[in-house]
């Protein structure tokens, strides 16, 4: 009951998000510390991750986001776990 209540709390609303970059951006506020990615490293063998935090801050960021600030349309959805 509470991880779905989690998962609900979690959804952002297109009318919040109105953007793809708003999206983003709603998600590094909601939840900076929170893993956004994550990766297997065949030379270490393990596990890493990164936060939306992290994302938000790495190189190049403003450039990709200014590429998703067109109008929202609706019919994709975007996964957070």
């Amino acid at each position: 009951m509470q991880i779905e209540q989690d998962r609900i709390a979690s959804v952002i609303p297109v009318e919040i998000a109105k953007t793809l970059d708003g999206l983003f951006n709603e998600r590094v506020q909601r939840s900076p510390q929170k893993e956004a990615y994550r990766y297997f490293n065949p030379i270490s063998e393990q596990w890493s991750g990164y936060t939306w935090e992290q994302i938000n801050q790495l190189p190049g960021m403003g450039y990709v986001r200014a590429g998703c600030a067109g109008s929202w349309t609706g019919g994709n959805s975007f996964i957070h776990r």
